[in-house]
């Protein structure tokens, strides 16, 4: 079975800036990141305890062909999505988002 997922709102932003950003480098590039997005969110939602606790409690799932990290929680049966991050942000600013969605 499973997980359902809750995507934040600043998560929602993170994924629509990065789309953008691959839009305006080549056509079509967007949509192979949000693609690449589904199929993280699908691994996710079948095993969401195999991937690495960064910090604390929060998880993390690593794109396979783009350099960037989804950042995530577990509550019971919901996976709860905090951010898409470039794997090229530093470790504070994931830190200071962290705590940002937390509050």
């Amino acid at each position: 079975m499973g997980f359902n997922v809750l995507i934040k709102s600043l998560a929602f932003v993170d994924l629509q800036n990065a789309i953008d950003w691959y839009d305006i480098q080549s056509t079509g590039l967007g949509k192979r990141f949000y693609k690449e997005f589904e199929n993280c969110i699908s691994r996710i939602e079948n095993n969401p305890h195999h991937y690495r606790v960064y910090h604390k409690n929060v998880r993390r799932i690593l794109f396979n062909k783009f350099p960037y990290k989804i950042f995530y929680l577990l509550n019971e049966q919901t996976v709860i999505v905090l951010g898409i991050y470039h794997g090229k942000r530093s470790k504070n600013f994931v830190n200071r988002r962290m705590n940002l969605i937390n509050e």
